[in-house]
């Protein structure tokens, strides 16, 4: 059995706020977008992920609406001495349902390898997190004509061994384009997607058979968004357009709402 890529079953939008807001910023932010929704439901999943400090306090902002509580990176094991680590039990009790698993500044502030990042997908799909895999591209490997091995060696790494996959998406984030303001082109990001989906289809044939979204990432805004949720990505992971009222709210009006709008 294989995995194939998702379409347009589910949207995504993941606001990654990184470590840009207080707690009470986030808490404030939290309120806003959760106002927002009510009024004007979208048909998409929305995910928050404040820092570690804000969870708690945007959980009792969210708690009972569509919005769903995310973190920003996960330890690879559960009840170790590991100073400073979070495990996914912790977030669970918080209320956490999605991760971030690889993100390119873990990997280049924090030395993540690939093995460590695999380590992690593992550990968080085997607790019932939804994980979200990062994986891209340097501006120098892309110079190199290195970027479609440098993405296939991120997602064999992060999908080897893993199980509970129903739960895997993968976020293309090319790491030259974050915090640029210059995404990608689109065209590259639909190839690079197609290439993640025949990777997993090609090397991942036991796993049970269904969806694996692929998202992108980098420097998205809500004039470009609407780009990059077409097939055959699913949503995106948005940084710094994410961290204000203003800009989330402009990437939400961009999706059609729902009918009970």
């Amino acid at each position: 059995m294989r995995l194939y890529i998702k379409l347009r079953t589910m949207q995504y939008l993941i606001a990654n706020w990184k470590m840009k807001l207080t707690i009470a910023e986030s808490v404030a932010l939290a309120r806003q977008v959760r106002d927002y929704i009510a009024r004007a439901p979208v048909n998409l999943k929305v995910v928050l992920c404040p820092s570690f400090p804000a969870l708690p306090a945007v959980r009792e902002v969210i708690q009972g609406t569509a919005l769903e509580l995310g973190a920003q990176d996960v330890a690879h094991v559960d009840r170790a001495s590991l100073t400073g680590a979070v495990s996914a039990l912790q977030l669970k009790e918080l209320g956490v349902t999605t991760v971030l698993v690889g993100h390119s500044e873990r990997r280049a502030y924090f030395s993540e390898t690939n093995d460590r990042v695999g380590e992690k997908t593992r550990y968080t799909l085997a607790q019932g997190l939804r994980t979200v895999v990062c994986v891209g591209e340097s501006s120098a490997e892309r110079a190199a004509g290195m970027a479609h091995t440098i993405v296939a060696q991120q997602v064999h790494s992060a999908i080897e061994g893993a199980t509970h996959s129903e739960n895997l998406i993968i976020a293309y984030e090319p790491v030259w384009a974050i915090g640029t303001g210059i995404p990608v082109e689109l065209a590259d990001a639909q190839a690079t997607a197609r290439s993640i989906a025949q990777i997993l289809s090609d090397g991942a044939s036991h796993y049970p058979t269904h969806t694996v979204p692929v998202l992108y990432g980098g420097s998205v805004d809500h004039h470009t968004i609407g780009d990059f949720t077409g097939a055959p990505l699913s949503g995106t992971l948005v940084g710094n357009a994410s961290q204000t009222a203003q800009g989330l709210i402009a990437l939400l009006r961009v999706f059609p709402h729902s009918s009970s709008s």
